[in-house]
């Protein structure tokens, strides 16, 4: 993701048409979110109130864009309305959507680090390695660097994974 710039962002959204689009948008996700509300009465299954339905609705089918972009005025209608009866499920999908490219662009960031390590490693010790008549081998002992998250791919991990061994040049 490219950093913006929140002048431009301010710029962007409070140009009328822009507040239009998403004015109506919203009433259409608040429609839908009216219409879950009716149809939980019904069933008994929801004790939330209407205004908690509405406001949810209508904050789903602009979440929504983040995902989905139609392409004609009746697949917008329908997909807020959609949007504004799922709700909660909707806003929590998109919050899951957002922390996974979250995720995978700081696994790209780790995985360019870590290729860049092993290279300097590579271009700066391994030629000094052989001008000393040994030769020196690393190989990652898992078979694979790529793959690792966030949570486990620390540098120290990375190291432990490599392992290191010298030969004598024959």
């Amino acid at each position: 993701m490219q950093p913006i710039s929140i002048s431009s962002v301010l710029d962007e959204l409070f140009k009328l048409k822009t507040l239009e689009f998403l004015l109506v948008v919203a009433l259409f996700g608040m429609i839908g979110g009216l219409a879950r509300k009716f149809a939980s009465e019904q069933s008994g299954s929801e004790k939330s109130s209407w205004l908690s339905s509405v406001v949810i609705g209508g904050a789903a089918a602009i979440a929504i864009l983040f995902i989905f972009v139609p392409n004609d005025p009746i697949r917008l209608v329908s997909m807020c309305l959609i949007a504004g009866y799922g709700g909660k499920a909707i806003l929590d999908s998109v919050q899951a959507k957002l922390n996974i490219a979250k995720l995978v662009e700081e696994k790209v960031q780790i995985e360019k680090s870590v290729s860049a390590a092993i290279d300097n490693f590579n271009d700066k010790i391994l030629p000094l390695a052989s001008d000393k008549a040994n030769v020196l081998e690393v190989t990652d002992k898992s078979g694979q660097l790529q793959g690792f998250t966030d949570e486990i791919m620390k540098f120290s991990g990375v190291l432990n994974s490599l392992e290191v061994k010298t030969k004598t040049k024959e």
